[in-house]
């Protein structure tokens, strides 16, 4: 019998990593996150307020440090759908 390695939450914590790269345009540094609530909101790159909200709260759901409070793959999809209807993004 196979031994399961890691689950679908392993995925989501990457795609909140590469979420947060694309976002502070820097790599990701998983002491400072863990130690400082403020260090994901400063490290963001200028943007527009409200697409820095949706993406500051996806972030931080994605890298929970507690892998059953992530987010499932298809609820971070609603999320993004949400985010673009109502704001319109492109």
């Amino acid at each position: 019998r196979a031994q399961k390695k890691y689950g679908a939450s392993v995925d989501i914590w990457a795609i909140g990593v590469c979420l947060f790269e694309m976002m502070t345009l820097q790599p990701f540094d998983y002491n400072s996150y863990v130690h400082s609530q403020n260090y994901l909101q400063s490290k963001f790159v200028p943007i527009k307020k409200e697409y820095k909200s949706i993406f500051f709260e996806l972030i931080q759901n994605c890298l929970s440090i507690d892998p059953t409070k992530r987010p499932l793959p298809s609820v971070i999809v609603k999320w993004i759908k949400s985010a673009a209807t109502k704001h319109e993004l492109d």
